[in-house]
């Protein structure tokens, strides 16, 4: 109660201040116009501001202290967990919606090409859920063979030039040299996306183990299809080996050394990042 007689007799005190600021304004406009048309009018224009500054400096303040303190629905989006866990044949529908709503129809791959892909070798394809379930986002790695991975840098052939035979098994793991990021995507619907990214990005030395080793791995390659896109892997220390108009899907291709990855994900994920699969035996 206290507070809002407070805010009452504030806001009269300005809303008198403001009417008597006014009249003083008309009468000295009228008068000074006389004398000095040019003083007049700085008077006034000095007056209406200094009413103009009683009237937003309590908004201001007041606003300035909701600041301090974020939503409880926000806190209940950053509490939200998420697990990255290996993609079935069904999800792999979902995973093709997904890129149709992100992508540009040419960059879009259809789903009888992961189906492909995923026949030859499931170890790439991870989506992102929350806890209860919910699918919110994906990653999608390739194994490609050299040839096939030289022609695609060249911008020889477009990511649907990459074949299911041009792709190393399972069991090659321990052979596979290069390894090719070709989609990394979170559902714009899904709240909070910033959150779900962290997690992935937190798994990504996991996640690149179970398809190479990371003992014999030595790069990794990435296209921006997207503006955001670009900006992570350029964030993350990606360089362009590729400029866009020498391709043939008109994207750049980005390349980083796994060791490097490694460092720069160490300073986006801190303690976060899982580091197991350095350590650990090879299976």
């Amino acid at each position: 109660m206290t507070a809002n007689v407070s805010r009452r007799q504030q806001a009269g005190a300005i809303f008198m201040a403001v009417v008597g600021m006014i009249g003083l304004v008309t009468q000295l406009t009228t008068v000074t116009l006389q004398v000095n048309k040019y003083v007049g009018v700085a008077l006034a224009v000095t007056i209406l501001g200094l009413a103009a500054w009683l009237l937003v400096a309590p908004l201001r303040w007041r606003f300035a202290a909701a600041g301090t303190i974020p939503a409880i629905a926000r806190i209940r989006e950053l509490c939200t967990r998420y697990e990255v866990v290996q993609a079935t044949t069904e999800d792999l529908k979902w995973t093709a919606d997904l890129e149709r709503r992100v992508y540009s129809p040419a960059d879009a791959v259809p789903l009888e090409q992961f189906q492909e892909w995923y026949a030859k070798n499931p170890t790439g394809f991870y989506i992102v859920r929350r806890k209860d379930g919910k699918a919110v986002g994906h990653i999608n790695m390739l194994p490609v063979r050299p040839a096939t991975m030289s022609k695609f840098t060249a911008g020889e052939i477009k990511e649907t030039g990459i074949r299911g035979d041009s792709l190393y098994g399972p069991t090659e793991r321990t052979e596979v040299k290069d390894l090719y990021i070709e989609s990394i995507a979170i559902d714009p619907s899904s709240r909070p996306r910033d959150a779900a990214l962290l997690c992935l990005l937190s798994q990504t030395i996991r996640l690149i183990a179970g398809v190479a080793s990371v003992k014999q791995l030595q790069s990794v390659y990435a296209i921006a299809a997207s503006h955001p896109g670009e900006c992570i892997l350029r964030d993350l220390g990606f360089q362009a080996v590729k400029s866009a108009k020498e391709r043939s899907d008109h994207h750049p291709m980005y390349r980083i050394a796994l060791p490097t990855l490694i460092e720069n994900l160490k300073g986006v994920c801190a303690e976060r990042l899982d580091l197991q699969p350095l350590t650990a035996p090879e299976p």
